[in-house]
């Protein structure tokens, strides 16, 4: 065989590059698969942290923290008007009175009092449009995403979302995972990458 032509060996090596995992994209969290960026607005956001919400030792979702730069301080996370991005792969069936419930929970827990109605109307107003008759699946992602001049967006399985205009909202979601009464205390330490 002359040098021009590729050997059987140099084919498969080519081959076997392409389709072969590249370290650092991903990582498993929980059984799921969790990538280490994505892109938002021709932006790059960096996995923060990723972690297990479970309750009464049942794991319910993954979920992954997407900041511009990455940061273990609450406090800054939520004081800096940068977007970020929460995606909940969900491990169980969890339906919408759940998951409304959940959140209003963390809002009272996470919120000032004075401040708590009107976030509750801005979470009604997100399952109206798209969770009234949502169950989340085994498998389903949540994605719950902040973007400056924007506002939330909440995507649930399907496509449907809809948007929350202002940063108030968005930091009340955020607290659900990272305020001071987290839902999971070792989600928050995870989420910032603590541990």
């Amino acid at each position: 065989m002359s040098a021009t032509h590729p050997t059987r060996a140099a084919i498969l090596g080519a081959i076997l590059l392409l389709v072969a995992p590249v370290p650092g994209l991903a990582r498993e969290v929980g059984g799921v698969q969790v990538v280490e960026s994505l892109q938002a607005d021709g932006r790059t956001l960096r996995l923060n942290g990723a972690g297990v919400r479970s309750k009464f030792f049942i794991g319910v979702y993954v979920a992954a923290l997407y900041l511009g730069t990455r940061s273990d301080d609450p406090a800054k996370i939520l004081d800096s008007d940068a977007p970020w991005e929460i995606t909940l792969f969900f491990l169980r069936e969890v339906d919408h009175e759940q998951v409304l419930d959940s959140f209003r929970e963390a809002f009272e827990a996470n919120n000032p009092p004075d401040e708590v109605a009107g976030l509750n109307a801005s979470l009604m107003k997100i399952h109206d449009e798209v969770m009234s008759t949502l169950t989340v699946r085994p498998g389903q992602t949540i994605r719950l995403a902040y973007r400056p001049g924007q506002g939330s967006t909440v995507t649930v399985p399907g496509g449907a979302s809809s948007r929350v205009h202002g940063k108030r909202f968005a930091d009340a979601l955020l607290r659900t995972w990272i305020g001071d009464h987290p839902s999971d205390g070792s989600l928050k330490d995870a989420l910032l990458g603590k541990s």
